[in-house]
């Protein structure tokens, strides 16, 4: 197996935006409060589209026999004005195919995160984990990574209304 991490390109999208429908879903099967709506695959690319244009997304891909297995995507982030000042890169998501999965991919995705917010001046590397995720967290914790804070939910009893607005997507 040759693999590579290289920087997504447009001609990448669809590659992509298939990688992030499995994200999705297996976020989704972890927990099913993490469904998402029915338009998010068209609602990621267009963000996606954009990303790759610009300067403050880094999305980078893992390529195993010219075929893309893995990806990450990141972007530059500002501490609320009452902190310290620090520029922070987050990280959206990193996702490795199941069949991929065990043979340093998501390493090296994660590291190209890194090296990518040192280039720009962050001070640090935000993202999120599901807590379930027990891989996900032995991944970044075995690069250095410390919990910063945890994020609970209170399921309440009231459905949401019928026009409530779908979940914005990460970017």
């Amino acid at each position: 197996m040759t693999a590579t991490i290289r920087r997504a390109a447009p001609a990448d999208l669809d590659a992509l935006v298939a990688l992030f429908r499995c994200f999705a879903n297996e976020q989704a099967r972890m927990d099913a409060r993490l469904a998402y709506a029915d338009d998010a695959e068209v609602r990621y690319r267009n963000t996606l589209r954009a990303a790759l244009r610009s300067h403050t997304y880094a999305v980078f891909v893992a390529v195993v026999d010219e075929k893309i297995v893995g990806y990450q995507s990141a972007e530059h982030w500002y501490e609320a004005p009452l902190y310290a000042a620090g520029r922070e890169v987050y990280l959206h998501e990193l996702y490795v195919e199941p069949g991929h999965r065990g043979q340093g991919l998501g390493r090296k995705l994660g590291e190209a995160a890194v090296q990518w917010a040192e280039e720009e001046g962050a001070v640090r590397l935000r993202f999120s984990i599901l807590s379930c995720n027990v891989a996900s967290r032995a991944l970044w914790e075995s690069l250095g990574a410390a919990p910063l804070s945890a994020t609970y939910t209170l399921e309440l009893e009231a459905p949401p209304p019928a026009d409530a607005v779908p979940r914005k997507l990460g970017f």
